[in-house]
C-alpha cells in the first residue's frame, strides 16, 4: 500500500511538473495530497530520498521552479485548434474522439517517462520532452475542436423540417428583446410536434414574434395589391409579455441559419453558432394559428429576469419624463 501510495504521488508530481503549474498551485495541491488520509512524514520522507529537498512540497516546488521553458503545451493546444479549423469538411466524430483520447493518454505517458530531475541532467531530454507535450497538446486541441463541432452539427435543424408549422414546447432562455414590430427571444425547446408526430429539433432556436409592420396594421394593407406572406404576418397577434424562465406552447416556422456574405462584415451565421443556436425562425400567430399559450412560470433564469426586471424600471421611469416633454407647447 505504502508503495503504490508513493508511486501515485510521484507520477501525480510528474504530470502537474509537464503542465507547468505556478508555485502557489504545486505547493497547495501536493501539500493536500501528503495531508490526506495514510500520507504521513515517513511517507513525505521516502519521497524526499527519491526526489531530493527538505520534504515532499519542497522538492516539488523546486520543481516547477526550474520549468522556465516556453510553455508547449499552451502553444500546442492552439496549434491543433487551428489546423482542425482549416478543415473544408469535418470527419466522423468518432475519430476525433480517438485523437483526443490518445493524446491525453500520450501526455500521461510523458509525464510518467519524464522525471523533472531528469530533465536537469539532459538539456536533451527537455527538448524531447517539450516536443511530446506540444504534438500531445496539439492532438488534444484538433481532437477536441473537432468533436465538438461534430456534436454540434449533428443537432441541427432537418431541412425536411424548414418552413413548416411545428409545434414546440420550450423555455425563455434570455430576456426577450423588444422593438418597433417585433419581439425576439431564445426558446430552449423541451418538445416538438410536426402533424401530431414528435420530431427532433436543436435544443435553443432564435424567435421573432412579429406584430406587423411598424406602426402599420392589417387595415391599412390593401390586400389586393400586398405581398400575401406580408399581409399574413400583418394580421399576427400582438406578442405577449415574456420572461425567461417562462414555459410556452406556441406554433412556429424555422429555417437553417444565414448570414450574409458581404466582405469583412458582421457575421451572423458565426454569431449563432458560438451562441449555440441552429435555427431561426418567428412565431405563427395569426387569426388560423393556434395563439401561443404560457404553461407555467420559474426562477430558472434569475440573472435574466433580474436583468429584465431592471429594463422595465428604467423604461417605467422614462415613460413620464417623455409624456411631461411632450405635452409642453411646441412639442419640445
Amino acid at each position: 500500500m505504502q508503495s503504490f501510495l508513493e508511486n501515485s504521488l510521484l507520477w501525480f508530481s510528474r504530470i502537474l511538473a509537464m503542465q507547468e503549474l505556478s508555485k502557489t498551485c504545486a505547493k497547495q495541491a501536493l501539500s493536500a495530497f501528503c495531508s490526506a488520509g495514510p500520507l504521513n512524514t515517513g511517507h513525505c520522507k521516502s519521497i524526499k530520498n527519491k526526489w531530493g529537498g527538505g520534504c515532499g512540497c519542497t522538492c516539488f516546488s523546486q520543481i516547477v521552479g526550474g520549468c522556465h521553458q516556453p510553455r508547449p503545451s499552451f502553444s500546442g493546444f492552439i496549434a491543433g485548434v487551428v489546423v482542425q479549423l482549416q478543415q473544408a469538411s469535418l470527419w466522423q466524430g468518432g475519430l476525433y474522439a480517438v485523437l483526443a483520447a490518445l493524446a491525453v493518454l500520450a501526455a500521461v505517458a510523458v509525464g510518467i517517462l519524464y522525471g523533472a530531475a531528469a530533465l536537469k541532467k539532459s538539456p536533451h531530454r527537455a527538448a524531447s520532452l517539450a516536443v511530446s507535450v506540444f504534438v500531445a497538446a496539439s492532438l488534444l486541441g484538433f481532437g477536441l475542436t473537432g468533436w465538438r463541432a461534430t456534436a454540434f452539427q449533428s443537432a441541427a435543424l432537418n431541412p425536411a423540417l424548414e418552413g413548416r408549422d411545428i409545434a414546440v414546447t420550450g423555455v425563455v432562455l434570455a430576456m426577450p428583446q423588444p422593438s418597433e414590430d417585433a419581439l425576439r427571444f431564445r426558446l430552449g425547446i423541451e418538445s416538438a410536434r410536426l402533424n401530431g408526430q414528435a420530431v427532433s429539433l436543436p435544443p435553443q432556436i432564435l424567435l421573432g414574434w412579429y406584430a406587423g409592420f411598424g406602426t402599420r396594421d392589417a387595415k391599412s394593407l390593401p390586400v389586393e395589391s400586398a405581398d400575401p406572406s406580408e399581409f399574413a404576418l400583418a394580421l399576427q397577434r400582438q406578442p405577449q409579455t415574456l420572461r425567461a424562465g417562462e414555459r410556452w406552447q406556441m406554433t412556429v416556422r424555422l429555417k437553417a441559419p444565414h448570414g450574409n456574405s458581404n466582405p469583412h462584415g458582421f457575421d451572423y451565421e458565426l454569431w449563432l453558432w458560438e451562441q449555440g443556436i441552429q435555427a431561426t425562425g418567428y412565431v405563427r400567430a395569426g387569426p388560423h394559428d393556434d395563439p401561443p399559450s404560457k404553461l407555467s412560470s420559474s426562477w430558472a433564469h434569475p440573472v435574466e429576469r433580474a436583468r429584465q426586471s431592471v429594463r422595465e424600471a428604467i423604461f417605467a421611469r422614462r415613460k413620464p419624463a417623455t409624456r411631461r416633454r411632450d405635452s409642453r407647447p411646441g412639442g419640445g
